[in-house]
């Protein structure tokens, strides 16, 4: 399923969003920071109804365990209002969009595949849900207490007044908000705005160069009020395919391919772990300036970052070839002169 997301601003809010691209992340919004007060408004009436309904029926010993049930949705309602909503919309041609989220049209919308945008490597449990216009609030009940929380943080995080039901909204919702990244390969085009600078299409296609991305230019249809794509020509079509090939200027032209074996990141502590199998060998310099690239374009909030490098693929999670170790800005690079 595609997704898209409307970016646009100041020049310095585009520079920000162009890097967040190049660096294969989203920003994850705080409930409170969304442009909607009602964001996570639900009812809980019929939930008090149906408990004092069962209390009746209830022994001492019961009650005691429904109050402490009753207590725990509370505690959880309240948990989830601390969760992240990265709101995505279901088409990349709609004016009010463009003009609302895309700075009148001088921005630009991203388009993603949802699958892979969900998979991330982080092991955060990332949800998803379509935007549910409604009303009035949704409401709980005891059904909402199943043995996972789906359920409700659907219902908390899916549910806005009709008057949104234009925006056609996508939402994925992660446990806190703030960065969270993402497998490169969920990224699927860009689409440039009507009125965006030359200097900022540039920018992204450099940024993004080797990556597979598709470029289109939006523009009007003559005499409607509709809009369309236009493909864009990739002026960086001839460059290596991204994080295949390290690049030309650490290894003084020699051409060394690469392959990512195994990559995780943990988000609540920042720790980034690699595996990496090289094609040539590489002097002790070249590894680190190699790491640290590597770090730029997968995890750069890390604080913890740990690569293991291979020559063989049979070798791999065996006796490594180099390593690179960063842990709260100490850094410790290593080449093994044993390994042939």
């Amino acid at each position: 399923m595609l997704v898209y997301k409307y970016r646009g601003g100041s020049d310095k809010i585009l520079e920000r969003d162009i890097e967040s691209l190049e660096q294969n992340s989203f920003w994850s919004s705080s409930i409170d920071k969304l442009n909607d007060p009602w964001e996570t408004i639900v009812k809980s009436d019929k939930f008090n109804t149906q408990s004092k309904s069962i209390g009746f029926f209830l022994n001492s010993k019961r009650k005691n365990a429904l109050a402490k049930v009753e207590g725990a949705l509370m505690n959880l309602l309240k948990t989830l209002k601390k969760a992240g909503i990265y709101s995505l919309a279901g088409n990349y041609l709609d004016e009010i969009l463009w003009a609302h989220y895309g700075n009148g049209h001088k921005g630009f919308c991203i388009e993603y595949e949802l699958n892979d945008l969900l998979s991330n490597y982080s092991g955060s449990k990332l949800f998803s849900f379509p935007v549910k216009y409604s009303k009035k609030p949704p409401e709980i009940n005891f059904a909402d207490i199943p043995g996972n929380n789906e359920s409700l943080i659907e219902k908390l995080a899916s549910y806005k007044s009709l008057r949104w039901n234009y925006e056609e909204e996508y939402r994925v919702v992660t446990n806190f908000s703030g960065k969270y990244y993402y497998d490169y390969k969920a990224l699927k085009a860009i689409y440039f705005g009507l009125r965006m600078e030359d200097k900022f299409k540039d920018s992204i296609m450099k940024k993004l160069k080797g990556r597979g991305v598709k470029y289109y230019q939006i523009v009007q249809v003559d005499k409607s009020y509709k809009l369309k794509k236009e493909s864009v020509t990739d002026p960086y079509l001839d460059e290596p395919k991204y994080l295949t090939q390290i690049p030309k200027n650490i290894t003084q032209k020699q051409v060394v391919n690469f392959e990512i074996v195994k990559k995780s990141y943990a988000e609540i502590i920042k720790r980034g772990d690699l595996e990496v199998l090289l094609s040539n060998k590489i002097s002790k310099n070249e590894l680190a300036e190699f790491s640290k690239y590597l770090k730029t374009n997968l995890f750069v909030n890390a604080g913890n970052f740990f690569i293991r490098y291979y020559l063989k693929r049979e070798d791999v999670f065996g006796a490594a070839y180099g390593v690179y170790n960063e842990i709260n800005g100490k850094i410790d690079c290593h080449i093994n002169e044993i390994v042939n």
